[in-house]
């Protein structure tokens, strides 16, 4: 009797670790997404700031007969910038449907309460026809789906920022910070550090397989075509994408290195 009382305690209790494993690694993937989210590397955000203006937000302007549609946002971000006219990469996919019109909008740009507020107080609702119609319209200068990338030009009368591209990739475990406009969140900051120190393959599922860099500073959709910094605020790489698990959870992020913008260019 004795003996099956102590059997059935030790069934109880490997039951109840089985359930505790079982709930960590369901829970797991949602910390880690949030640490990927949270994560600040405070000696690098003075100089984030001073690069922001550099970041640019990618609207697609969709017409289908008198059907007009936009998009969230996609990113960007300026590497010329002279009298005016700017010149930025993003990812080719942002930019893939030549039957659309692409907008940019910057750190300066008014949101549509702001532009509401200071063009007609209360007194009128703003169409997206005209909100949108405030943002530069953007050119594609050249583009290329084997690596992903895109150049892009547009006007401006604001003074933005550009950034250089980096002389050589980033090495395994160097630390990066990315800007860019993931799930609607215009110019949000993430920080991590590069997994993978050679490039690898990464398929997104169009039938193109990009060479790129593995790192784990948040990205989502919205993100694609932001600029992944190096700790001297260089271009280190151009996000295109990532994975995610069967939880639609955060788990890495893969950018198109600076060797490869570089030839691109």
């Amino acid at each position: 009797m004795e003996t099956l009382r102590k059997h059935n305690k030790l069934i109880i209790f490997g039951s109840i670790l089985v359930i505790i494993g079982c709930f960590l690694a369901l829970a797991y993937p949602f910390y880690y997404q949030h640490r990927c989210e949270t994560r600040v590397y405070p000696d690098l955000q003075e100089s984030v700031s001073k690069v922001m203006p550099a970041a640019i937000g990618i609207v697609r302007v969709s017409r289908d007969g008198d059907s007009v549609s936009y998009s969230a946002g996609a990113s960007g971000v300026i590497i010329s910038a002279k009298d005016g006219e700017y010149e930025a990469l993003t990812a080719c996919h942002v930019v893939a449907d030549e039957s659309s019109e692409y907008r940019v909008f910057t750190v300066n740009t008014e949101s549509r309460d702001q532009y509401r507020d200071r063009m007609y107080g209360d007194e009128r609702h703003v169409t997206n026809d005209e909100y949108y119609g405030i943002m530069a319209e953007a050119k594609v200068i050249k583009k290329d789906r084997d690596c992903d990338l895109a150049l892009i030009s547009f006007e401006s009368r604001e003074t933005l920022g550009s950034v250089e591209i980096a002389a050589e990739d980033p090495a395994a475990g160097e630390r990066i910070a990315v800007i860019g406009n993931p799930s609607g969140e215009k110019f949000r900051v993430s920080y991590g550090v590069i997994k993978t120190g050679k490039e690898e393959k990464f398929n997104p599922g169009d039938g193109i397989v990009n060479d790129v860099l593995r790192h784990n500073a948040y990205e989502a959709p919205g993100s694609s075509g932001s600029a992944a910094l190096n700790e001297d605020m260089e271009l280190a790489g151009i996000n295109i994408g990532g994975g995610r698990n069967a939880f639609g959870c955060f788990k890495y992020g893969v950018m198109i290195p600076a060797d490869q913008v570089r030839e691109f260019l």
